[in-house]
Order: structure tokens, then C-alpha cells, then sequence
């Protein structure tokens, strides 16, 4: 079950099919040179020989012609891609982790430079030696992704403790009643759906002070990490605030009895809730309260209630498409960081004539998918940053169409469809920019730590087996290679590049054998105006997505997985991992993540053994797991 952003904040975002452009294929047979760390092909600062601005056209190594086509890559792999032995080009360490898609043919290796000066923007330096040059990301395009995101991250934490506050508050107060006579909402019109939102607020209205500002304080901030559709789900009670059943006052114990036993009406005899325990989760705008027994079984949700979003929780969500309107209703009495941040979100790199009312007949491919057909079809040469936007490679019945009508109101009508900037450059390249470039740059994963893991599991030939479910069917050794993986991604990466860069990555999606991958691993489209076509099948496209989804729900235990010896990790598999063999930091993670905290503190002398388990209950993702109390 999963519960969606009250109606007035989840308009803000635009719902994309989860679909990733990444790296080419090719570039896996390469997989030894792409493990080269950014540091090592990131020219130092003290390697720049201070001249001032050169001119390229006077150096004789740069009129060298060069064919390029390719996407995903990091801008440090692309310069040294054309570097020779007599040139060598690098970037600074501001710029070198951003990704590119690049189309040229035939061009000086000035020109190309030229145009990824222009995109980032950035300034050309010699280096010591005169054996290349260093690209130097600009001080005021710096300065605007820092500061973006400085004021992002100030005004998300603000937002997501004004809206514990208002959590309290709610559960204070009780729920809203309806008034005689007044006209009530359409979606509070059934009298038996309100009288069980009612109810279900209710018990919460009931628990204890203490649980209750317990249950406030504890917000699960999962939900704030992905640009686009923002949802709660039921396995998303990583860290929830757990209770014995028969600890809770006699009253909210029988009433969680009742609505358990109503719920598995067929196993009520048989339910024991002398050891059960109830699970309280806050997703922010979605409190939950589920009940599990001993032997690991569940009833589900038993208890939900929608809490209203304050106002700036708006600005805690990385789209600020509705924090701008808001911005707007509020005229002078609006924040000043929600001015500044509206200002940024509503800037464009570069003017273009957008169209007032687009056709937007193609809005489920890809960025990069109508880049690569502007450049097959219209013979565009181009050099664009790439970011995961999501969309699907081209079907080919619109693979093959011609573009109809002058390039540039092609490139103004994807300006509108996928929030970007382009300019033509003298010598004919378009540059593409993503206006939201400041911050999707740091949404990425790291190229170079996907090519190793797409290596990884192509060497594997393992992918099919690997979806199989946690349980009697996974060995200890494949449980293993799994944690291990998730650690190191968890370690690797921020929830930032979780959520975005690595869930949605899609490999490859320009070229024309992945498009017949795709074909005969496809399905029909059963619908809309490419009905009887081969539509793409997700596993293919995303190979990360279900991972990703997986890491979403159990994040701060694969955190606490990473910080084990390689001896407590095999130790934790095996369910005898010591309690007191832990430092203190880990024991307070082990206690935040099991939901045996009552047993942990009653062990008194006995020795108390943690586990890796499969996770258990409703939407629970393939071989997702969760810490246990396995002894006492």
C-alpha cells in the first residue's frame, strides 16, 4: 500500500515514466580503464600556468578533427578520450563528474573544446608545460549550484521540522469534524470513508503524550529525495517507532485487537498478541500503524491518517514548480530564500522563442533519445549535458520519421518539453543545457562506479536468479554479494544519487543494438497511438531500478551493514552477530533500525544476537532484508 502526496502538493511535480539514459555499451568492454578514479585525471590548480585566456585557434595541435558520439559519459573520460600523448586535456573538479552527450563530426578539437567551454561555462587555461590545457568551471556558475543548494538544504530542514510540529499538533487536536451544513470536499463526501478517516485519527488522538510526540518527532524523510512522483509506502518503516501491543494503555490495545482480527478475520483465533508489536511510521504526510506478530506475519496498515503539509513543505521537495506559485500567492509576506530559490528555478541559461501552446506528440521519449534523432534525422551536430530526466528510447516507427519543419522550432519545442536552453554556435554546434542543471548535477551517479557495476553483472550472467526473493531460496553467499553491493553503493553515493541518478540510470540509449534489445525483450503497447508495437520492458532499461527502490526502504541498515568487519557482516548473516561486539555508534544504529528494541533493553546479562532476515509484510520489494533480535 502505498499513500501519495496530498492532492495540492502532488501537483507540483510532472510524473515521469522511471526511465534513465546512461553509458554506452561499448564502454564495458573498457570497464579497466573506466575504473580510473576522477582524481586521477583531474589536473590540480598548481598545474594551470596563469596567461590569461588562450587562443585556440593558434595552437597547431588543436586543428586535429575528431568524431564523437556518445552519452552518459563524465566530461574527465570525454577529455581524455581526445587527448594524445603531445595534448592533454582535463577539467577542473567542479565540472569533471558532470555528464555529456555529444554529437560531432569532423571537428577540430578547438571547436569541441570551444562548445564545452560555452555549456558549462567555463574558461580554457594552458597547463605547466604547455602540454595542455585545463577547463575551469566559471566562479559564478559555481557560486549558483552552492548556493542553490545550500539554501535548499536550509529551508528543506526548516519545512520538515515545522511539518513535526504540525504532526503533533494534529494528533493534539484530533481530527477535523464535519460541520452541519457546510459543503464539504468531494473527496470527504462518502459518510462512511469520513467516519473512518475520523476514527483512524481518533486512535492516534489516543496514544500516550510521550508516543505520540515520539511518532512526531521521528519523521521518515524517504520520500524527499526523488524529483518526481513523491510516495509513502507501507515498507518504508525503516527506524519506525515500535511498542509492544500489550504495553500500550488496556483501551488503544483492544481497539488495535478488533481492527487486526478484522482485518485476518480468518486467522483471529489464532492471532497472539501478547507478543505482537505495533510499528507507528511518519512519512511526513502519511502516518501508519501496523501490526506485527511474532512470527513475522502482519496484518498490514491498520491505522492511516493524511496529515496536511504545511506550507514550506513545499520547499522540501527538490521540484520547486509549486513552491514558486506559492511563492507568488504570497507576494512580499513570502520568505526571502523562497524568493531567491523561485528566481532560480524560474531562470533559463539561454532565451529561446518557446512556443505559447507546444505539441508535445512525443513527451514519453527521452532527452537524449530525440537528441539522437535530431542528429540521425536532421543531421545536427550537438553537445549537451545529460541528466536523468527520465523517458524511453524511441520506438522505431518514430525512430525513422523525418523532423518535420525548421531545426530550430524542433529545438524550441523540446526547450519546452524537457526544461532546457540551447544556442547555435558560430561554427554550427547547438549547445543544450538543462535549466535545472545546478541542481540535477548532483543528482548523478558517478559514471565511472556505473560501468564497473554494469561490468560486474555482465560478467555475472546472473541478473534473472539475482530478482529472486529473499528466503528459502537464497543462500547465504548470494545474500552476501548482495549486502556487500548495497553497501558500498550506500557508501558511494548520497540518497541525492540513490533516489535519481542510479534508480533511474539507463544504459546505452542512443544506439541502434540496444534499440533491438529493447525489441526482442519488448511487449505490445496495448494502448494509445503506438497500440501493436513493442513497448520496453523496465528490467532491461533500468538494471538498477529495483535495487535502488530496494536501498530507498532499507538505507540506514545497509549504512549499518557497511560499517561491519568483514567477519560481523558474515556474523550478521548467519543471525549471531554480538550486541556487545559493537561500538557504541553502532549499537545506537543496531537499536534505531530492529524492532526488538523492548528485547534488547530486557536481555539484562544474556548475550544479544543480531541478524540480517528477509523483510516480511505488504509491498515489500525482492530481497529486501532488515536487522533483527535473533537471541534472547
Amino acid at each position: 500500500m502505498k499513500s501519495k502526496l496530498p492532492d495540492q502538493l502532488a501537483t507540483a511535480f510532472f510524473v515521469e515514466s522511471a526511465m534513465r539514459n546512461g553509458i554506452r555499451a561499448t564502454h564495458l568492454k573498457i570497464a579497466l580503464t573506466a575504473l580510473l578514479t576522477t582524481a586521477a585525471i583531474v589536473a590540480p590548480f598548481s598545474a594551470v600556468a596563469q596567461l590569461g585566456p588562450p587562443v585556440l585557434e593558434s595552437d597547431p595541435r588543436l586543428v586535429r578533427r575528431v568524431s564523437l558520439n556518445l552519452a552518459g559519459d563524465s566530461l574527465a573520460d570525454v577529455l581524455r578520450m581526445v587527448s594524445t600523448d603531445k595534448l592533454r586535456l582535463h577539467c577542473d573538479r567542479e565540472c569533471a563528474d558532470m555528464k555529456v552527450q555529444i554529437h560531432v563530426e569532423n571537428r577540430p578539437i578547438a571547436s569541441l573544446m570551444r562548445a564545452l567551454g560555452d555549456l558549462l561555462p567555463g574558461d580554457w587555461q594552458p597547463t605547466v608545460g604547455n602540454s595542455g590545457y585545463l577547463l575551469i568551471m566559471s566562479p559564478s556558475a559555481v557560486h549558483k549550484r552552492d548556493r542553490w543548494w545550500k539554501l535548499y538544504l536550509a529551508e528543506r530542514a526548516r519545512a520538515l521540522d515545522n511539518q513535526r510540529l504540525a504532526i503533533l499538533t494534529a494528533l493534539r487536536q484530533g481530527p477535523e469534524r464535519p460541520i452541519p451544513g457546510a459543503p464539504e470536499p468531494a473527496e470527504r463526501s462518502d459518510p462512511r470513508a469520513q467516519q473512518e478517516r475520523i476514527s483512524h485519527h481518533e486512535f492516534f488522538s489516543s496514544l500516550p503524550a510521550t508516543l505520540q510526540s515520539e511518532i512526531a518527532d521521528n519523521l521518515n524523510d524517504a520520500a524527499f529525495y526523488h524529483v518526481g512522483d513523491v510516495l509513502f509506502a507501507s515498507s518504508d518503516d525503516e527506524g519506525a517507532v515500535t511498542t509492544g501491543v500489550r504495553s500500550l494503555p488496556v483501551g488503544v490495545a483492544a481497539e488495535i485487537e478488533q481492527k487486526a482480527k478484522a482485518i485476518r478475520f480468518k486467522y483471529a483465533d489464532s492471532m497472539d498478541f501478547d507478543h505482537a508489536t505495533v510499528l507507528f511510521m511518519n512519512g511526513g504526510f502519511s502516518l501508519r500503524a501496523q501490526v506485527y506478530f511474532a512470527d513475522g506475519s502482519t496484518c498490514g496498515t491498520a491505522f492511516g491518517v493524511g496529515i496536511p503539509p504545511v506550507q514550506g513543505l513545499f520547499a522540501a521537495l527538490p521540484d520547486h514548480a509549486r513552491l514558486a506559485a506559492v511563492t507568488d500567492q504570497l507576494g512580499k509576506s513570502a520568505p526571502p530564500a523562497w524568493k531567491e530559490l523561485t528566481a532560480i528555478h524560474r531562470s533559463r541559461v539561454w532565451p529561446n522563442e518557446l512556443p505559447a501552446e507546444p505539441k508535445l506528440a512525443r513527451s514519453q521519449y527521452s532527452r537524449q533519445a530525440d537528441l539522437d534523432w535530431m542528429a540521425r534525422k536532421g543531421g545536427v551536430e550537438f553537445v549537451a549535458d545529460y541528466h536523468s530526466h527520465g523517458g524511453s528510447p524511441m520506438l522505431p516507427a518514430d525512430a525513422n520519421q523525418p523532423i518535420s519543419g525548421p531545426v530550430d522550432a524542433q529545438m524550441n519545442l523540446q526547450a519546452v518539453q524537457h526544461d532546457q536552453s540551447w544556442k547555435k554556435t558560430a561554427d554550427g554546434i547547438y549547445l543544450v543545457r538543462n535549466n535545472r542543471w545546478y541542481r540535477d548535477d548532483r543528482l548523478e551517479a558517478p559514471a565511472p562506479l556505473l560501468i564497473r557495476w554494469m561490468a560486474q553483472r555482465e560478467s555475472e550472467k546472473d541478473a534473472a536468479e539475482s530478482r529472486e526473493p529473499v528466503g528459502n531460496v537464497m543462500d547465504k553467499s548470494r545474500l552476501r554479494k548482495q549486502l556487500d553491493w548495497e553497501a558500498e553503493a550506500a557508501t558511494s553515493l548520497t540518497r541525492w544519487q540513490i533516489e535519481n541518478g542510479l534508480m533511474l540510470y539507463q544504459p546505452d540509449d542512443t544506439s541502434e543494438s540496444q534499440r533491438k534489445k529493447f525489441a526482442e525483450s519488448g511487449r505490445p503497447l496495448l494502448a494509445g497511438p503506438h497500440a501493436g508495437q513493442m513497448g520496453y520492458n523496465s528490467i532491461v532499461l533500468l538494471p538498477f531500478a529495483e535495487d535502488a527502490a530496494r536501498l530507498h526502504s532499507q538505507y540506514r541498515t545497509a549504512l549499518f551493514y557497511a560499517g561491519l568487519s568483514s567477519t560481523q557482516r558474515q556474523s550478521a548473516i548467519e543471525g549471531t552477530l554480538r550486541l556487545s561486539d559493537l561500538t557504541a555508534d553502532q549499537q545506537r544504529q543496531a537499536s534505531f533500525l530492529t524492532r526488538g528494541v523492548a528485547a534488547i533493553e530486557a536481555a539484562g546479562g544474556q548475550p544479544v544476537l543480531l541478524g540480517i532476515v528477509p523483510k516480511t509484510g505488504p509491498g515489500v520489494m525482492h530481497r529486501s532484508v532488515r536487522l533483527a533480535v535473533m537471541a534472547p
